[in-house]
């Protein structure tokens, strides 16, 4: 789950790309490979298939999104999830990329200071995808930021830029 999967529910334009989590990329780059994916010369993580317009990233065992390190995946129940549609093709929970994660790596990569910027935000897709998500899972996300604020793991830089682009504002 990630981006692409609300831009999908959403109807939104994205690229078609796909994160894969896993412990052994090697292994996976290797599949990846012989199905006749190759790699990409911008970014070494990412591997595009020539015919089908599919590009994979292998983005690690676990994702470090704004300085946080993680596992990449959460449970989530269908409860957790605001929009009806989508809640009413769930038979059960899915597992997924943190929904809360995948929105903070969204709004770092809508800020031009951001390393990301040039690679997410082309025509202001990662706004568009950070919005889709909380159309999503907007309680879901809103409960997760507040926790990770108090806890310490949301720095100022994206307490701001979550008041700026999207009006939250964390205490």
């Amino acid at each position: 789950m990630g981006g692409q999967s609300a831009a999908y529910w959403l109807r939104l334009p994205g690229s078609n790309d796909i994160d894969f989590v896993s412990p052994d990329l090697q292994k996976i780059a290797n599949i990846l490979e012989q199905c006749g994916f190759t790699k990409s010369s911008d970014l070494s993580f990412r591997y595009v298939h020539p015919t089908t317009n599919i590009m994979i990233e292998l983005v690690g065992e676990q994702i470090a999104i704004a300085d946080i390190k993680t596992p990449g995946s959460v449970l989530v129940e269908p409860s957790d999830i605001d929009d009806a549609l989508v809640r009413s093709l769930m038979p059960g929970p899915s597992e997924v990329l943190d929904p809360v994660l995948v929105f903070i790596n969204y709004l770092d990569a809508s800020s031009h200071d951001s390393i990301w910027f040039t690679f997410e935000n082309e025509g202001a897709l990662a706004v568009e995808r950070a919005k889709a998500l909380l159309a999503l899972y907007k309680e879901y996300i809103i409960d997760g930021l507040r926790d990770r604020y108090k806890a310490g793991e949301i720095s100022e830089r994206f307490r701001d830029l979550l008041d700026k682009k999207f009006n939250i504002v964390l205490r």
